[in-house]
């Protein structure tokens, strides 16, 4: 996963997100780019994986580490139970208050990419994929309107005059007073928003 960070990285400027768990689902666009675009770094990827499958099967068949593991009595193993659990569930929540940490918790700076690089690529993918089903909303369930229709109410509620258009290609543009002067300066300005 943090192989597909730094090109994911390049090209959106954040870390694997939603829009990295929504590409998943074009593997013929995915794969067509990566072989175009970032071809040595799949062969870097795909042969450090191989290195370190090779070295870990032979650490694996000269290790007895499981084997040691499970020789261990139970009254030992409950002993470490109890801190190995609670080092467990202070990792899990990352934090000690009411709430547990999110992304927004690794926010320090003011600059997007130096804070995306403070976050984990598996949990931001993971946090991804979990706000897609949480907070996923059937467009049905709204039916469904002309947008003609939709765009006279939406120019009705702001109380915009149809003769009035600035820009016919951009019905909802409209000319006012600049918000953004300090207080008893606002001005006609002529800006669109």
């Amino acid at each position: 996963m943090e192989f597909a960070t730094p090109p994911f990285v390049t090209e959106f400027d954040a870390r694997p997100n939603e829009l990295f768990v929504n590409y998943l689902q074009y593997p013929r666009e995915i794969i067509n780019t990566i072989m175009a675009t970032h071809l040595p770094l799949l062969i870097f990827t795909l042969v450090s994986l191989a290195i370190l499958a090779f070295f870990y099967r032979r650490w694996w068949r000269k290790s007895h580490v499981f084997q040691d593991a499970l020789a261990v009595s139970y009254p030992i193993r409950l002993l470490f139970f109890l801190p190995v659990a609670v080092i467990i569930f202070m990792g899990i929540r990352s934090s000690f208050g009411y709430w547990p940490a999110n992304l927004s918790d690794a926010t320090f700076s003011s600059s997007h990419i130096v804070n995306e690089l403070a976050k984990n690529t598996l949990h931001s993918v993971g946090y991804a994929i979990y706000a897609k089903k949480k907070f996923y909303v059937n467009a049905k369930l709204y039916g469904h309107m002309d947008k003609n229709e939709a765009i006279s109410r939406t120019r009705r509620l702001l109380k915009l005059g149809s003769p009035d258009l600035i820009a016919p290609e951009y019905p909802l543009f409209r000319d006012g007073a600049n918000s953004f002067l300090p207080v008893g300066k606002a001005e006609k300005s002529g800006s669109y928003y």
